[in-house]
């Protein structure tokens, strides 16, 4: 059943940042940060006193796009000393965050120039105090674009990065670790995949006293599409088994969940054949250490009038998987809310009308609602939104 919730763009100014939320209201509310400009909210966490913080792209006061890292009470408001912007002089942007004892990890990328007025994308990391201050920052790659998608806290210590390199023109994943102070350390050997190009790791879990699993995307020669596989990572960075999922249409992975004991959840897109629409495809793994057993697709889920872009989700206190995307229709970008019992569809919410709206990341909050992250755009301009909805999804 699809229920809508109208988000008429009067609503970035009557609940924008600048417009607190009290005590009796948090339990759910809609927040929308930013300068009116061009602001894209990436990934959102929770802080130690319940509060959350956002990264995401913004364009600072000298009119260069750089990262932003938002920070704010449980009530969605923001404190004082935020937000705060990061760039070396150069355009940059932010795609995921973690959540430190001492403060945070923002990880993304920036634009490196090349001779002759060329430029390239870099792995670009900040990290920062609970404050905000830069610790330090480093920028990892070559002559290539590079690009990260997500990053865990290494099983030993220091940090797990998950993106892609390009070389001679084919991308290839990249899974590396650094220190605590920002030094490379080993990198993931690569595994050839057969007939295949432009591989892409994803979003990586960690199994502390095993390793790491990391979702990736990998296109065919073959059926001239793509496919989702799924690496097993030792704690010396050696992969020694892969699983592929999905089917000989085009097919995407982009996040993995830990169920009960070892079953694991991934997510991802898939193309129907006949429609070509791109439908929400779950599937579900049994693990042995690293060594996977059975595997299974537990739901795809489809419109006949739209598509659906999986993003991220999670496992709420009832059980249910609740996935954040958006629902593309007649070109109009909309957040989409879809949940999933035991393999069945059980509720799907958009969020937005006018302009576009897109979800990126969902966490589950202290209280047991939904929280989550995206991009309100509108006439080209964007603004970053904050949602947060009871365990149903509701306002």
């Amino acid at each position: 059943m699809k229920s809508p919730v109208l988000y008429l763009v009067s609503l970035i100014f009557l609940l924008s940042c600048e417009v607190e939320i009290s005590k009796e209201q948090a339990a759910t509310f809609i927040k929308f940060y930013g300068n009116y400009l061009n602001d894209s909210g990436a990934d959102v966490v929770i802080t130690d006193d319940g509060g959350y913080a956002i990264a995401g792209t913004s364009v600072t006061e000298n009119a260069v796009t750089g990262m932003v890292l938002l920070v704010t009470d449980e009530y969605g408001n923001l404190l004082p000393r935020f937000p705060r912007y990061y760039s070396d002089g150069r355009n940059c942007g932010a795609n995921t965050i973690l959540k430190l004892d001492d403060g945070f990890l923002l990880c993304g990328y920036v634009m490196a120039e090349e001779a002759g007025g060329g430029s390239h994308e870099d792995i670009y990391i900040v990290k920062t105090d609970e404050n905000g201050r830069v610790t330090w920052s480093n920028t990892y790659g070559g002559a290539g674009n590079e690009n990260i998608q997500h990053a865990v806290r290494g099983n030993s210590g220091g940090f797990v990065i998950a993106g892609y390199r390009e070389i001679n023109n084919k991308k290839d994943y990249w899974i590396f670790s650094i220190s605590e102070n920002g030094t490379f350390i080993r990198e993931v050997p690569q595994q050839t995949v057969q007939n295949t190009r432009d591989n892409m790791a994803e979003y990586l879990i960690s199994i502390p006293e095993y390793g790491y699993l990391c979702v990736c995307t990998y296109h065919e020669d073959t059926y001239k599409g793509s496919n989702v596989f799924i690496l097993s990572v030792n704690n010396d960075l050696n992969t020694p088994y892969n699983l592929s999922l999905g089917t000989d249409y085009n097919d995407f992975g982009k996040c993995i969940i830990r169920g009960e004991g070892n079953q694991f959840y991934v997510l991802g897109n898939t193309e129907n054949a006949s429609s070509g629409r791109t439908e929400l495809a779950v599937y579900s793994i049994e693990m042995n250490g690293l060594k996977f057993g059975s595997s299974s697709v537990v739901a795809t889920i489809q419109s006949d009038s739209a598509d659906f872009i999986a993003e991220d989700f999670v496992l709420t206190g009832t059980g249910r998987l609740a996935i954040i995307g958006s629902d593309i229709s007649d070109g109009n970008y909309n957040i989409l809310l879809q949940f999933l019992d035991q393999g069945v569809p059980d509720g799907r919410i958009n969020f937005g009308e006018t302009g576009s709206q897109v979800g990126s990341k969902i966490i589950v909050t202290d209280d047991g609602g939904l929280l989550f992250v995206g991009t309100n755009a509108y006439e080209g301009n964007s603004m970053i939104s904050l949602v947060k909805t009871n365990e149903e999804g509701r306002l």
